[in-house]
């Protein structure tokens, strides 16, 4: 697998312990460049659902690496895509724009996920509407 842009960073919220919302932070992170079956996303919109807040409040169990990135659904424009990047509607392609759900880190400007997890943004739907 590729490993991070060299130098470059994104935004991402993140949980650094386990609570309530006093417990996340923006940070910049490093920037990662798409492996096999993966894509890269420019985050447009996400959406805040309530196992978002489960699984920083630690209801989930808190077991779990901290800092965790967080955000399990968002939409966006794909940036950069691996080997075989193949989702539910077939292969995807830089310029194409995504809606993604059970991913980890949502809530950020660029995201890095497995092609299984987008599917088509449909044209007549805003980036808000679809991220939900």
């Amino acid at each position: 697998m590729l490993g991070p842009l060299q130098g470059t960073m994104t935004r991402a919220v993140v949980a650094n312990a386990f609570g309530g919302p006093e417990v996340l932070a923006i940070v910049n992170v490093e920037d990662e460049l798409p492996g096999p079956g993966q894509i890269a996303v420019d985050v447009r919109a996400a959406g805040v659902n309530p196992a978002d807040a489960k699984l920083y409040g630690g209801l989930f169990g808190t077991k779990l690496a901290l800092p965790m990135r967080v955000g399990m659904e968002a939409s966006g424009i794909v940036t950069a895509v691996g080997d075989d990047a193949v989702g539910p509607r077939g292969p995807i392609a830089v310029g194409d724009e995504v809606i993604m759900f059970r991913i980890n880190g949502g809530y950020a400007d660029r995201v890095v996920v497995a092609a299984t997890s987008a599917v088509p943004k449909p044209a007549n739907m805003s980036f808000e509407e679809a991220s939900v």
